[in-house]
């Protein structure tokens, strides 16, 4: 029995999971590409690490199958002037925001959340156009996805 406690524990069975390490310093266009790999990696803590707190989905659809980033942008300075009063009045406490505009191929399994059934993109392989607003709480603190949409 005691072997195979000892075996058990050298496996990893006993122990706490690894908490999530999130790079720091990266550009506002670095994090949504880092978004992106964890979401392809499946990994939902990681993507949650740099969305702000009630924007977090805490896991992946059982549909996902994989995502790929074809075009990862910033458009900051092309849209700022013209939207930055909706930021700084949408999402009070940042001091900086940022815009990065995607391109992304998408793929579930039929019965997920871009079928057709569930009046999204259609199963099988979609491509989508978004925009993510990422902002800084303060100079020195790391983007935060603040939310996305179709651009």
């Amino acid at each position: 029995m005691l072997a195979i406690v000892i075996t058990l524990a050298s496996l990893g069975f006993f122990l706490k999971p690894k908490p999530v390490v999130t790079p720091t310093g990266m550009t506002a266009e670095e994090t949504v590409q880092f978004y992106f790999e964890q979401w392809n990696n499946k990994n939902a803590k990681a993507m949650d690490s740099v969305v702000r707190e009630n924007r977090r989905f805490g896991k992946i659809s059982s549909t996902f199958v994989y995502v790929k980033l074809t075009k990862c942008v910033d458009e900051t300075p092309k849209n700022m002037e013209r939207e930055g009063s909706y930021f700084s009045r949408t999402y009070p406490g940042y001091v900086e925001y940022a815009i990065v505009e995607v391109e992304f191929e998408i793929e579930h399994e039929s019965g997920g959340l871009f079928d057709d059934a569930g009046g999204g993109f259609g199963h099988g392989k979609t491509y989508v156009a978004w925009r993510y607003t990422l902002g800084k709480k303060d100079v020195n603190s790391d983007w935060e996805i603040l939310g996305w949409g179709v651009a």
